[in-house]
C-alpha cells in the first residue's frame, strides 16, 4: 500500500473518531464522566491558602487555577470599589454627564430622572399598573407612603386651595386616566346619610352644604300631618 494512501485512511479514521468522541462527550454518559474526571484531577491539586483582598478573611481552595477571592460576592464587591467598570455617559432625560457601571447598563443620572423615564411620555412620576400616574409632593396631608400622592388628587387639591376632604375623589371625565388637566377632572363626594328618613337626608344635605361653604338661608321643619 503506498504511502499517500495510508496516509488518507489514517485521516479519514482520525476524521470519524473525533466526531464520535465528540457525540460521546455531550451525551449523557460522556458528562458523567467528564465530570469523575474533573473530580479525580482536582483531587491531585494542593490545597493553597490565599487573603481575600475585599474582606481580608484568609481562605483555602482547591482550583484548577489560582483564586485571588474567596467568593464572587468579594469579586464583585471589589470590583465596584475600584471602579474599574464604571463607564461614563449622558443622561437621556436631562443630558448631563454621569457616570455608572458598565453592567447596569444605566440611562439615567438619578432618580427623579429614572421616574421621569419609567412614565414612557417624558412627565414627571410613573404610571401605575391601573393607568394612573402618581408623583412626589412631600409634606402634602393627602400623601401616601414615601410622598407619593395621585397626580390628578393633587392637581384638584392646587385647584381647589385645600386637601381633599375624607369621601372626596376625583374622576375623569373622558375615562383616560393620566390626563389630569383640571378641565378633564370633577371632584366627587361618595358620602352618603345613614338613614333613610326624609329628616335624615335633608339634615344630612344641609349639612354636607354646610361643609362647602354653602349658606342655609331658612330651615324647614317638616311635619307630618
Amino acid at each position: 500500500m503506498h504511502t499517500i494512501e495510508l496516509k488518507k485512511i489514517q485521516s479519514e479514521n482520525m476524521r470519524l473518531a473525533r466526531i464520535k468522541a465528540s457525540e460521546y462527550w455531550k451525551s449523557p454518559q460522556g458528562k458523567v464522566r467528564r465530570k469523575e474526571l474533573q473530580a479525580e484531577y482536582l483531587k491531585k491539586k494542593a490545597i493553597r491558602n490565599a487573603i481575600c483582598p475585599n474582606c481580608k478573611k484568609e481562605f483555602q481552595y482547591q482550583s484548577f487555577s489560582v483564586r485571588k477571592y474567596c467568593s464572587n460576592r468579594c469579586k464583585s464587591a471589589m470590583r465596584r470599589k475600584t471602579a474599574i467598570d464604571n463607564v461614563e455617559d449622558t443622561c437621556i432625560v436631562c443630558g448631563s454627564l454621569f457616570s455608572f457601571n458598565r453592567y447596569t447598563m444605566n440611562l439615567t443620572c438619578s432618580p427623579k430622572c429614572r421616574l421621569i423615564n419609567k412614565s414612557k411620555t417624558g412627565e414627571e412620576g410613573h404610571l401605575t399598573q391601573q393607568g394612573y400616574r402618581i408623583i412626589s409632593r412631600a409634606g402634602h396631608i393627602n400623601c401616601h407612603t414615601g410622598n407619593k400622592i395621585l397626580e390628578h388628587v393633587w392637581v384638584m387639591s392646587a385647584h381647589l386651595g385645600r386637601p381633599l376632604h375624607k369621601g372626596e375623589s376625583v374622576h375623569h371625565k373622558n375615562g383616560i386616566r393620566d390626563d389630569n388637566r383640571i378641565e378633564n377632572l370633577e371632584l366627587w363626594h361618595k358620602g352618603q346619610p345613614a338613614g333613610q328618613r326624609v329628616e335624615d337626608k335633608i339634615k344630612w344635605a344641609m349639612e354636607f352644604l354646610e361643609s362647602y361653604g354653602y349658606k342655609i338661608i331658612a330651615r324647614i321643619d317638616l311635619q307630618t300631618e
